[in-house]
């Protein structure tokens, strides 16, 4: 399961990161402020423990004080914003069906929780969307799953993505 489904997993390598990269920086920090503690339990980790321990170290690099602050953690492009970032990274090999549940869930965030406006920012059906989420918080893994399934054509936003390399054929201009 990804790390951000695994709270406890987060508080317990975070804490094997702080003093691992304390001992090797030869600085003495205790742990985290209250609020740096909160962003790293609640941020979603896309980039799963590799994005957490190079997380940690930067914060340990930058820390100034004997306690990492949020400031030494964040990076930049999240420093000067509360939003939900609108862009989705999906790494090289991720299914459709895994690409789909992101894309799904971020734009539902960029929406403030409206998802008759995700459905229409996405190209789907808002039951699609809904459908999508009850399968996400059900356990399973969205309806995007099903999609998968040969025969099938995907809908809404995937349905552009696979249809997009028959248009690249031709590199000429019509």
């Amino acid at each position: 399961p990804p790390l951000r489904d695994r709270t406890d997993d987060v508080q317990l390598l975070a804490s094997e990161f702080l003093e691992r990269f304390s001992s090797q920086n030869g600085k003495k920090i205790t742990g985290f402020h209250d609020d740096a503690w909160q962003w790293v339990l609640q941020y979603h980790w896309p980039g799963n423990v590799r994005e957490l321990k190079n997380t940690v170290e930067r914060g340990v690099i930058m820390a100034r004080s004997e306690t990492i602050q949020l400031s030494d953690l964040m990076p930049r492009h999240l420093k000067h914003t509360t939003d939900v970032p609108n862009t989705v990274t999906i790494n090289v090999g991720s299914s459709m069906a895994d690409a789909q549940r992101q894309l799904v869930l971020r734009t539902f965030a960029n929406a403030n929780g409206d998802t008759v406006r995700a459905a229409k920012m996405l190209g789907m059906d808002a039951a699609d969307v809904r459908r999508e989420l009850l399968g996400l918080l059900n356990g399973g893994g969205g309806a995007g799953a099903d999609n998968a399934r040969p025969g099938r054509r995907p809908s809404g936003a995937t349905a552009a993505v696979a249809e997009a390399p028959g248009k690249a054929k031709s590199g000429k201009k019509k």
